[in-house]
């Protein structure tokens, strides 16, 4: 159940723009400075009083593993606030299944229409199949699996563009090189190898050159790697040891005095 015109715009400006602290689609990271401001709004609580400890990490992060493509989709969570292609009143307006909404433009919303014409085609085929097998055996074999695939897609998209060593950049400092090369390349184990053959373990070059085949893709980053150097990211560590350090280290990113026009993550 993905709108499949839908994300195929937003993606494509994802990709145009990634690492881009205004324009990016997805994973535009919170800023240190308005992550204070906003603390008044917490009654008379001080979030950073619990944000450390385990239990609230990992609260967090199951309900963005179950939730946080459906935000997406939804409410447009994550993306860049100069993102929009377009002024639209209302926090309702930014969902991936309006045709008219902020988030494309006005002559894709005839392809937008037609993803959700999918959907709804896909939801009724669902709704028969639980009139001859029960709605526990749909559940079973399609919500469910679902989920995982949901869990997988945002967990792999997560940890490709968040990482501790990584920049953003605003509007002066950005440029699409910077952008791509503000990802990384994750070891995804066995899952990675063979469930995914490869094609989620290479994804620098992925950004790099957005149309080369997944399958020419790690032949490829060991072409460029030498001529990157230092500008190439790679984790090696194991997939619940990266999402769980990740998540609980990068939260906010400040201004580099070290590099003009980059932001880099807080450190705790």
């Amino acid at each position: 159940m993905v709108p499949y015109f839908s994300w195929k715009f937003s993606h494509h400006r994802h990709h145009r723009f990634t690492g881009h602290m205004e324009k990016d689609m997805a994973f535009v990271p919170q800023v240190a400075s308005d992550k204070k401001q906003r603390r008044l709004a917490n009654l008379y609580m001080d979030p950073e009083l619990f944000e450390d400890v385990p239990i609230v990490q990992l609260v967090k992060l199951l309900a963005h593993q179950l939730g946080g493509w459906q935000m997406y989709l939804l409410f447009n969570v994550s993306a860049g606030p100069a993102s929009k292609q377009r002024d639209q009143a209302g926090w309702l307006r930014v969902s991936h299944f309006e045709p008219t909404s902020a988030v494309f433009r006005p002559s894709e919303a005839v392809f937008i229409a037609l993803s959700d014409l999918g959907l709804a085609i896909t939801g009724y085929a669902l709704y028969l199949a639980a009139g001859v097998i029960g709605w526990k055996t749909v559940f079973l074999l399609y919500v469910v699996p679902y989920m995982w695939v949901h869990h997988w897609l945002v967990a792999i998209t997560y940890l490709h563009h968040n990482h501790p060593d990584v920049h953003h950049f605003d509007a002066e400092g950005w440029t699409f090189v910077k952008g791509a090369l503000a990802t990384v390349d994750r070891d995804f184990g066995f899952i990675g190898k063979h469930l995914f053959h490869g094609i989620i373990d290479t994804h620098v070059v992925h950004h790099l050159f957005p149309r080369i085949p997944f399958y020419k893709a790690e032949r490829a980053t060991e072409a460029i790697k030498p001529l990157l150097g230092p500008l190439y990211h790679r984790e090696d560590r194991s997939f619940i040891g990266q999402l769980w350090s990740t998540w609980t280290t990068c939260k906010a990113v400040e201004a580099d005095p070290q590099v003009p026009g980059a932001l880099k993550w807080v450190k705790n």
